[in-house]
């Protein structure tokens, strides 16, 4: 089992909503996030600037990401700018994974990720995804909606690989995940620079039906080479209750994520237990 700390609170000072699906910047200076995924709510990614080792100041939305009545979410980003996201702008064409290019706070150069990514079956999503540092991997999930029960019923994460101006999915997707998708919901993937490390959520929603604590989990799996499959996932223990969708700190010693706390979601931070020394602003 993989040691962390006790979960803090991470402060977005001038934000007063809920704030989900963290990411932070390769370098820790900004933080994505977006506010409530709910069909009541208009879901927009939105992004604050670090103030503080436990605290950053909240810049707004990100402009070009928003339209009106549509869902926007799930920020990802490489150190050379380009920006994924999750859009269901595109959900009637099959293309819910979208990308530009981000600077003072604006999006261009936007439109679907090309290649063989956004999933074209009828009922199916791609719920989320995690670009790589340096751009050459996408991670994503496919995920199927069943709208007689009005949510998620199946989730695998996938594995693609930059070809030009796309991203292919990798022909041995399934061996390279065969220790991590199950029947359960596996998404929401975070990776390490080395791409030998991922954490990633899995959520049994009959559990948490039954009001099983238990029903999310975050867990983390490596490999040793990068051609390799990741191995058996051990759970975080340290992170509990209603938490998902980790991003790592520029050291690889942090992890932030969002927590319902008290009927609200907020960031949250927890801190390897083998980190001894923490740097001001760098997790």
């Amino acid at each position: 089992m993989t040691d962390f700390g006790a979960p803090q609170p991470i402060a977005v000072t001038g934000y007063d909503g809920d704030a989900m699906e963290p990411f932070l910047a390769r370098d820790g200076t900004r933080l994505f996030f977006n506010n409530r995924n709910d069909p009541a709510d208009q879901t927009d990614i939105h992004w604050a600037e670090r103030s503080g080792p436990h605290s950053f100041a909240y810049r707004g939305r990100v402009d070009g990401a928003a339209l009106p009545d549509v869902l926007d979410g799930v920020p990802s980003m490489s150190e050379d700018g380009t920006f994924v996201f999750t859009s269901l702008r595109g959900v009637d064409d099959k293309r819910t994974i979208w990308r530009g290019r981000f600077a003072e706070g604006k999006l261009s150069a936007l439109g679907p990720v090309k290649g063989s990514v956004n999933i074209e079956r009828a009922f199916w999503v791609n719920m989320d995804s995690e670009i790589s540092a340096d751009g050459r991997v996408l991670v994503t999930t496919d995920s199927r909606f069943d709208p007689l029960r009005g949510r998620i019923v199946e989730s695998n994460l996938v594995y693609a690989e930059a070809s030009d101006d796309a991203y292919l999915r990798a022909e041995k997707n399934a061996e390279l995940f065969a220790r991590i998708n199950t029947n359960l919901l596996e998404y929401a993937a975070a990776m390490t620079r080395d791409l030998k490390t991922l954490y990633f959520t899995r959520a049994d929603f009959e559990a948490l039906a039954a009001g099983d604590p238990a029903g999310f989990q975050t867990l983390v799996a490596t490999r040793t080479r990068i051609d390799a499959p990741w191995g058996v996932p051990r759970p975080i223990a340290s992170i509990k209750g209603y938490a998902e969708a980790v991003t790592l700190s520029p050291d690889e010693c942090s992890l932030y994520f969002h927590q319902r706390v008290d009927a609200r979601f907020v960031i949250m931070r927890t801190t390897k237990t083998s980190c001894a020394t923490v740097r001001n602003g760098a997790r």
